[in-house]
């Protein structure tokens, strides 16, 4: 069977860059201290051709390769924050008080700890469920 070529493709431009705020987030799967997430607020920082933006993008990752050439772990860890510097955005950014944060935190912990009993009862029920068989 011949293949027939409608013409059909796709193109991409621009793309927009934008700054968002980074506010307190309430996401509990964050293990330590207060998750981030970002705000509706946003500055516009204006457009860049996509060609030049993924010849800058390729040429930032090059740079932050490891040793092992794992640019993909790499990538990920330079994403990761440390609780302190979470509190540090949160407090200076946002201006939240350090009240309201561990208030906060002690909210998510209650939800981390409901996720682990629900995971934990799941889990007994499945090997229950299991041995009935």
């Amino acid at each position: 069977m011949k293949h027939v070529d409608f013409g059909k493709h796709v193109e991409f431009g621009q793309i927009e860059i934008r700054l968002y705020s980074v506010v307190m987030g309430d996401h509990p799967g964050c293990a330590m201290g207060c998750p981030l997430s970002l705000g509706w607020e946003y500055e516009e920082e204006g457009c860049v051709p996509i060609d030049d933006y993924e010849v800058a993008r390729d040429a930032a990752a090059l740079s932050d390769e490891d040793s092992n050439n794992n640019k993909n772990c790499r990538r990920r860890k330079s994403l990761r924050i440390t609780p302190d510097e979470r509190r540090r955005r949160i407090t200076e950014g946002e201006g939240i008080s350090e009240r309201d944060i561990r208030r906060a935190n002690r909210r998510l912990q209650r939800e981390r700890e409901g996720r682990c009993r629900t995971r934990v009862n799941a889990e007994s029920a499945a090997f229950f469920r299991g041995s009935e068989l």
